[in-house]
């Protein structure tokens, strides 16, 4: 009933199964006759969902349907209607019955009805979360005829009926060369900032995990697209680790295995186009030998070192097109900030808080525990903003075998 003298419907549901279309056949025919809007949002969290029904949704009822694949991180669990009237008399139904004929019709399930005459805050509510939902990147329109195998993967994979390492080819470490949402959003602001904003030096602030070298190497992959050929990159970091890390990635992306040089701990480049060099290896000599014109793409990771003087020299020595610095923590200690590099803008953030939000970072719980330890009477200086160093080892090693009981007894109670 409530279908049927609506003017539009909004369904929000985790799971969507044909035994479910079934039962309101009829009633989405009516929708569909009538060209009563119905749009559904929903995701492949646990692999519930049926891939044939939502395509039966979209191709026979005319449905637009959104859905978020990132199982992992978007645990959608929600389960509610809205019925929206010109009339103003909007009502919802919210509860726990998915869309599939147990949950409808045989199961115990428990739905309130609200109203916007009884109930007008939480309508409000529906409205504006349902609305933000629609517009959230996270949610992609899909399109049967070319969605389909996407949706079957990604259920099949959610329900842990086939490994995410059985789509090695697309991914790497953890994250899909395919970018997500959150890394789109970096992409397109690198892309804004170099082609509306005419800015070509940009500092990518991202938290640790988030992918910072992915998008480096995709926003290389775009420029190559951008440019019809491959522009000599410099790719800088401070450990050689990184430095292989960032070249297996640079590798994956453009399906390149025989992209990149390194110029570390005696490595040297041959052709010295595209070269994954650690900062110790560009000291000034080296410098002196390379045209500062030589690299069209200097990517300098950990750019919160930006104040080092090896990474001073390098700054002041090459005139890339395009300057990208990468960090997850752009504030120092000392006071000293790296945006100056940048005209003090950020082309990007994504921090810590924003990751965990996201659920794109394990979330961690923080204990600040007090040790009763008085440092008054140590040396204080004001210059160094610091202890005497000798006095506070000596007052440490004294308070030793107490002080080091109480941290384990502590860290015992947490674990």
């Amino acid at each position: 009933r409530e279908i049927k003298t609506a003017d539009s419907v909004d369904l929000l549901c985790a799971f969507i199964k044909n035994s479910g279309i079934s039962v309101l056949d009829r009633q989405l025919e009516y929708l569909r006759d009538n060209k009563i809007p119905f749009r559904l949002l929903t995701s492949t969290y646990c692999g519930a969902s049926d891939a044939a029904a939502l395509k039966r949704l979209v191709e026979k009822y005319q449905a637009e349907v959104k859905i978020c694949y990132e199982h992992k991180s978007t645990r959608l669990h929600a389960k509610a209607w809205l019925f929206r009237r010109k009339s103003g008399f909007d009502t919802a139904f919210i509860g726990s019955s998915n869309l599939s004929r147990s949950a409808l019709v045989d199961g115990w399930e428990w739905n309130v009805r609200g109203s916007n005459t009884a109930t007008p805050e939480v309508i409000d509510k529906f409205i504006k979360t349902f609305d933000s939902y629609w517009h959230d990147s996270h949610f992609k329109t899909f399109d049967p005829i070319s969605d389909m195998e996407r949706l079957e993967r990604s259920l099949r994979i959610a329900k842990g009926g086939e490994s995410s390492g059985a789509l090695r080819q697309l991914e790497l470490s953890g994250l899909e060369v395919t970018p997500y949402p959150y890394q789109e959003e970096m992409l397109e602001a690198l892309r804004s900032e170099r082609e509306i904003k005419h800015r070509h030096r940009n500092l990518l602030v991202a938290a640790t995990g988030t992918g910072k070298t992915v998008v480096a190497a995709l926003d290389y992959r775009n420029l190559c697209e951008q440019w019809k050929r491959r522009p000599q990159l410099l790719f800088v970091a401070h450990r050689k680790e990184i430095l292989h890390q960032a070249r297996r990635t640079f590798r994956e992306v453009l399906k390149d295995a025989d992209f990149g040089e390194l110029l570390v701990d005696g490595a040297e480049p041959h052709r010295w186009d595209f070269v994954f060099a650690s900062v110790q290896s560009l000291h000034a000599s080296r410098l002196q030998k390379l045209d500062p014109k030589r690299f069209d793409v200097v990517i300098i990771d950990e750019f919160h070192h930006a104040q080092a003087p090896t990474y001073n020299a390098l700054l002041d020595h090459f005139q890339p097109r395009e300057l990208v610095g990468l960090t997850a923590t752009p504030e120092r200690g000392d006071g000293e900030n790296v945006q100056k590099y940048f005209d003090y803008r950020v082309a990007h953030e994504l921090r810590l808080w924003d990751a965990l939000r996201l659920q794109l970072l394990v979330p961690m719980h923080y204990y600040g525990i007090a040790d009763g330890t008085d440092l008054s009477s140590l040396t204080w200086s004001r210059g160094r903003k610091d202890y005497n160093s000798r006095e506070l080892s000596e007052f440490y090693i004294k308070a030793g075998e107490k002080r080091t009981r109480f941290i384990i007894n502590e860290l015992n109670r947490r674990v």
